[in-house]
């Protein structure tokens, strides 16, 4: 008897729990329909709008609603301290090339103008020399070769005939001086000659045949050796350029010999960009 109330009861209960069971189903199946369409739409939304994917989690309770949603990127770009900084350290670099750059140029200039002065020093002795090797002895002019304080003055040899030529010292100030060179037109006369020796003894500096040779020169001295006590006499009291003036009126005019060998010896300023002395021997005759 109790065994049929007990099977009986257990039928009914059963029964009545089916239709809350499959309510429970029913609604299961619902929420993971919706969600499966939610993800899906929300994949396609992201792809269409091109930004980034995330997953949205709301707890470990809730593991089930977790959900796809579009997250924007970040902007690129700078910031203003960033920019800062950046332009700065340019700043710093570009300072430091310009002292380079300019360390260059300034060693280029200074190195360029030395080569200039060592090539126009060489080219003013190369034409002393040249002047005291064409030395021509005329019988015409009182002295071939002659010295006085500033000027010293010889008769040479060219192409076109024998011309006067003058190497004088010029003051320029502050204690420096210039050495000149004129150079008289070529005669091939005795009166020509004569009148260029006259004119040569009358220069003031400015002369238009002048040429402004070699500057920063504090001082010039001349040397001759004459070969007699084997030493070198200063060309002022070896030699007088006004002692036989008066002899151009003879028709020939008795040269004293001219001596072995010329030393010239320059003192340079700092401001020409040598300093100290240059001594340069030059040998006449054989």
């Amino acid at each position: 008897m109790l065994s049929r109330l007990w099977q009986s009861g257990r039928a009914g209960l059963q029964g009545a729990l089916v239709p809350h069971r499959a309510q429970r189903w029913a609604k299961k199946a619902t929420l993971q329909t919706a969600r499966a369409r939610l993800i899906t739409d929300s994949k396609a939304l992201c792809d269409e709008s091109r930004v980034s994917r995330h997953r949205l989690n709301v707890g470990r309770r809730h593991a089930k609603f977790q959900n796809w949603v579009c997250v924007a990127p970040r902007a690129s770009g700078f910031t203003l301290v960033e920019v800062l900084v950046a332009l700065l350290i340019m700043s710093m670099m570009a300072g430091m090339a310009w002292k380079g750059v300019d360390g260059i140029v300034r060693s280029r200039d200074a190195s360029q103008a030395r080569l200039e002065q060592t090539l126009r020093l060489g080219t003013v002795l190369a034409q002393w020399e040249q002047d005291l090797a064409s030395i021509q002895d005329s019988t015409v002019v009182p002295q071939t070769l002659s010295c006085d304080g500033s000027s010293v003055r010889m008769t040479r040899r060219t192409d076109n005939g024998l011309q006067i030529v003058v190497w004088t010292l010029q003051p320029e100030g502050n204690g420096n001086h210039s050495w000149r060179r004129w150079a008289s037109p070529p005669a091939t006369t005795r009166a020509a000659l004569q009148d260029s020796w006259m004119r040569s003894l009358q220069l003031q500096g400015d002369e238009s045949a002048g040429v402004r040779a070699l500057t920063g020169i504090t001082q010039r001295q001349v040397y001759f050796f004459m070969g007699n006590d084997n030493a070198w006499s200063n060309c002022q009291s070896s030699r007088d350029a006004t002692q036989s003036v008066s002899d151009l009126n003879n028709r020939t005019v008795a040269n004293e010999p001219l001596p072995k060998g010329i030393r010239l010896v320059l003192t340079l300023a700092q401001e020409g960009g040598f300093s100290g002395e240059l001594t340069r021997d030059t040998v006449l005759g054989p």
